[in-house]
């Protein structure tokens, strides 16, 4: 009996001296992903941005690939299964959606909701009265806004600018809500309007000036002014660089040539279809009917005269043959 007691108490000295020899290695206390565990994970995710969007679940991944911890986040997105991703390298988190869809785009404006269209150049008024093309892309450009400049104007200044300036203003039926393609973060989305995907929304917008060219020599070119009473100053930024996007001036420009700068004439004479018209005049500037007598004009050239560069037909509209594109 006391031999088997000895014995017994030889193997438990054993484990105990076994025991403090041997030091637990850390890491088999938690998990790591490459040097970065879990629980320090945890810790920069919540510091950041995606526990401000949500609380973090306890379901995690680390992708030893990218070198990155997947968190789930509890947060309710429809079609999305958001969660916190930490890089082990440069300890930054960032929420990644996963969503079944691309996030859809800024809305744009529809051309319902244009009163007007005016072109100020050199002083004088001219309303834009084919506003299909032209709004359109007014409304595009609106939408691509994600730059704001630090300059807020009132209607006094407004005025010197469209009496000086080369400017395209957009007047509203009625005060619109325009969602740009400014993202705004989460921390700040208390006091910016944002619509469900975070893009900003300018909200009681009545009047948008698009400033085409900038005779005041402001550096307000490629500008665009947005406001009712007070006006705020937008541009649009090229991704990837500090330049403004200036390629919509051109295209606005291409429009005004085409459809306000033709100097040409018709006279709506009855037809039936397009053969039934044909160009007169000394210089081919006027569209008449055929069953016309031909129209005499006088004989001198105009560039606005050419049909051709305008990129417009004498044709058979309503009935009615007119110059159209």
């Amino acid at each position: 009996m006391m031999k088997n007691m000895a014995i017994i108490g030889l193997v438990i000295l054993a484990i105990m001296l076994i025991s403090g020899c041997v030091q637990e290695n850390p890491k088999t206390l938690e998990k790591y992903c490459k040097n970065l565990s879990l629980s320090e994970a945890k810790q920069i995710a919540s510091a950041s941005e995606c526990a401000k969007e949500g609380k973090l679940k306890e379901t995690y991944v680390c992708n030893e690939i990218t070198g990155t911890w997947w968190i789930d986040l509890n947060i309710k997105k429809e079609g999305c299964s958001p969660a916190c991703v930490i890089n082990v390298e440069t300890k930054q988190a960032e929420i990644n959606w996963r969503c079944t869809g691309l996030v859809k785009p800024p809305e744009v404006l529809q051309i319902s909701d244009f009163e007007k269209i005016n072109l100020y150049e050199s002083g004088k008024i001219r309303p834009l009265n084919e506003t299909e093309e032209l709004g359109s892309i007014l409304a595009l450009t609106l939408s691509r806004l994600n730059l704001q400049a630090k300059c807020i104007y009132k209607e006094d200044k407004i005025q010197q600018i469209k009496n000086n300036d080369k400017v395209i203003e957009v007047v509203f039926n009625t005060l619109q809500n325009v969602t740009i393609s400014q993202r705004i973060e989460p921390e700040e989305r208390y006091h910016i309007p944002v619509d469900e995907n975070g893009y900003r929304i300018l909200d009681n917008v009545k009047n948008v000036l698009f400033i085409l060219e900038d005779n005041l020599d402001e550096g307000l070119e490629a500008h665009i002014l947005v406001g009712y009473e007070a006006y705020g100053c937008w541009a649009i930024k090229q991704e990837g660089s500090n330049e403004l996007d200036k390629s919509w001036i051109g295209d606005i420009n291409r429009i005004i040539k085409n459809k306000e700068g033709f100097c040409g004439s018709s006279t709506n004479g009855k037809c039936s279809s397009d053969s039934d018209c044909l160009a007169g005049g000394c210089s081919g500037q006027v569209c008449q009917s055929k069953n016309e007598e031909s129209i005499i004009t006088t004989c001198e050239w105009r560039d606005c005269y050419s049909a051709k560069k305008y990129d417009l037909k004498c044709k058979c509209i309503d009935t009615k043959c007119q110059w159209s594109g």
